[in-house]
């Protein structure tokens, strides 16, 4: 399948049809959006949960100077309102944190207990053709969990906490646009049948970054309101909050599974793999896509025995024709 190009420069001016036709659902920035609100069943927001505290002690926040006053820098501040702040002129290679051979000893405090806010420079779709026919601009950059096998960190330096761009706006502009011009998608792939998938979690996990903006309900409510393109991202976390976003089928969520004795080795700080298996039919049944994605190859030593397969307590959860798909082995 040939994709049409794309760039930073992309400004819609052969799009096949117009800005017009992909304007954001109601809830996007601009028209009234108030993240998560209620959890599923009325219950109070999880990123208000003793759990997503103890994930996410915020203590210190780097902020570019135009991060901190915009309107999503302010509204994680008041998320976060006893962190101390400090201005950096950029969020990359903060000589403090990401300078500072000490931080290794803290790599995981780290992650709890910094955010670094900045604004994303670049913005660029490029193809992808695997889970998703392209790779949006994120989001985030970094995590707040630990996987040993996560290949974020390898231009970082000694840290590695979650980055939050603040200018979600000219994210969700640079998508409408990149949209756009795709058209219609011509013919099936492997990604999807009918509409252009986008991985919108690339280098970092938006299960997690709801706990700490609207960033990630910004882009499902935008998501559902395009025709022709779903949004995609992997993650090792449940969220329950996601379940509340209303993605009318646009969103797919891949939650990373592995044999549990390896996972928790592993996967450090993130949710058990029974419990990302057991919420999937959870979020299809909100009209969330699921399905599952192996990690990356991991070599064990010679003579260990292989852990169970998933695929059994997949299936188990997502049974043949939930959603009209059987889950992927």
């Amino acid at each position: 399948m040939t994709h049409s190009s794309a760039g930073p420069g992309d400004d819609g001016h052969d799009a096949l049809f117009g800005l017009d036709a992909l304007d954001p659902a109601p809830g996007a920035p601009g028209h009234g959006g108030t993240g998560a609100g209620r959890g599923p069943d009325d219950r109070p927001p999880f990123r208000e949960s003793a759990a997503a505290r103890r994930l996410l002690p915020v203590r210190t926040i780097y902020a570019e100077p135009a991060a901190a006053s915009s309107a999503r820098g302010r509204q994680i501040l008041a998320r976060f309102p006893d962190a101390e702040l400090i201005e950096v002129d950029s969020h990359w290679r903060i000589p403090g944190l990401h300078g500072n051979e000490g931080n290794v000893e803290r790599w995981v405090r780290v992650k709890g207990e910094t955010l670094v806010l900045g604004e994303r420079k670049t913005l660029a779709t490029r193809p992808n053709g695997r889970s998703a026919d392209w790779i949006a601009p994120g989001p985030s950059n970094g995590c707040a969990m630990a996987c040993a096998y996560c290949y974020v960190p390898r231009r970082k330096g000694y840290a590695n906490p979650v980055t939050v761009f603040t200018n979600i706006d000219a994210i969700l502009a640079h998508l409408a646009r990149h949209i756009a011009r795709q058209g219609r998608k011509p013919e099936p792939n492997q990604c999807d049948d009918s509409a252009w998938v986008y991985d919108i979690g690339e280098n970092g996990d938006c299960s997690v970054d709801a706990l700490i903006s609207d960033n990630t309900a910004d882009l499902v409510r935008t998501f559902r309101g395009w025709p022709t393109a779903k949004a995609s991202f992997a993650t090792k976390f449940v969220n329950p909050d996601l379940l509340a976003l209303d993605p009318r089928g646009r969103t797919r969520i891949r939650f990373s599974v592995m044999p549990a004795a390896d996972s928790r080795l592993l996967d450090v700080r993130t949710s058990p793999v029974g419990d990302r298996i057991a919420a999937a039919a959870d979020f299809l049944d909100a009209a969330t896509r699921s399905t599952s994605t192996s990690p990356p190859w991991c070599c064990a030593p010679a003579g260990k025995k292989p852990g169970p397969r998933c695929s059994g307590s997949w299936t188990t959860s997502c049974p043949a024709g939930s959603n009209g798909r059987r889950p992927p082995r």
